[in-house]
């Protein structure tokens, strides 16, 4: 039952959303400005005062909508004016202690908490991997991926010799003796088509990417860093899962079965009990990370 006050009730002040202040700049508090106002008809500044709401009231008729949970929060300071429109203007400042906003652990992999002042951000760019880890390339026969990986370590050279259209001209050969094949033998790779996400390439013409010089290319990646304030640093549990597959909260869902991986955290102390920490999640590449490397991915190397 809202409080009533020499004929007064709580819910007689209209608070103003527009006006109400959060302030989460403080070390151990959050604080709270709010603003509303009453009809004057005769009430007096002190009966206004009286009727201002000892904690905050987060209800349709409060200064604070429930979106923001800080509900719990306590007067520190208030005050009354006539505003010479038939109104009393009441102003009040409520504080909270952050820790107390902190909401219970939640399913993302990891023992972090979530609260209303973290904050979450997004970065999509490319990055260089290795030709070789193209999915496409991934899928080749094993000898011709050999053959790949001996032409980018110039085991096998291209032909200085080639003559294009030329049946009886390689376009590559040997630069060492390997097993059964000698330096100067011919190398032929497998001009079979492969198809993944999209593209299509055979053996051959990676070898001959490989031979034009390009030796990587841009894969997307995606980053998710989580900022929150807490009184404590994170704990041991949470940091032995870096490196895992898991779900951060709050981050987008992506398609292509892509997973999150724990990428680290970072956490700086500013204060005795006030602990600044990034935790920064990657995605992996289409198809999972592999089963075979990270446990619970969702992709495997046999497809």
């Amino acid at each position: 039952m809202p409080a009533q006050t020499y004929g007064l009730s709580t819910t007689d002040i209209r608070w103003d959303y527009t006006q109400t202040e959060v302030d989460q700049s403080g070390v151990d508090f959050i604080t709270i400005n709010c603003v509303g106002y009453l009809r004057e008809e005769g009430q007096s500044l002190s009966g206004a005062l009286l009727v201002i709401p000892s904690t905050i009231e987060i209800s349709p008729t409060g200064p604070v909508k429930s979106s923001l949970e800080l509900d719990g929060a306590n007067l520190d300071t208030r005050s009354t004016a006539l505003t010479g429109d038939g109104r009393i203007e009441c102003r009040a400042t409520y504080k909270i202690s952050l820790s107390s906003v902190i909401n219970g652990p939640d399913d993302s992999g990891t023992s972090g908490q979530t609260s209303d002042s973290d904050r979450y951000d997004l970065r999509v760019e490319v990055e260089e991997a290795p030709i070789l880890s193209h999915p496409v390339a991934i899928q080749f026969p094993i000898k011709d991926k050999n053959k790949l990986k001996n032409l980018l370590e110039s085991d096998i050279i291209p032909n200085p010799d080639y003559v294009e259209g030329d049946a009886d001209s390689s376009e590559f050969q040997y630069a060492i003796d390997i097993g059964d094949n000698k330096q100067g033998d011919e190398v032929e790779f497998d001009n079979t088509d492969v198809s993944v996400g999209g593209v299509t390439a055979s053996p051959l013409d990676y070898a001959r990417i490989i031979k034009a010089g390009i030796e990587t290319y841009l894969r997307p990646a995606a980053r998710w860093v989580w900022n929150s304030a807490r009184t404590e640093r994170p704990d041991n549990a949470e940091l032995n899962t870096v490196g895992d597959v898991v779900n951060p909260p709050g981050a987008p869902n992506i398609a292509d079965g892509r997973d999150w991986l724990f990428n680290g955290v970072s956490d700086t102390q500013e204060a005795p009990e006030a602990h600044v920490t990034a935790r920064e999640y990657v995605l992996s590449d289409r198809g999972g990370a592999l089963q075979e490397i990270y446990k619970d991915g969702s992709g495997s190397i046999n497809g």
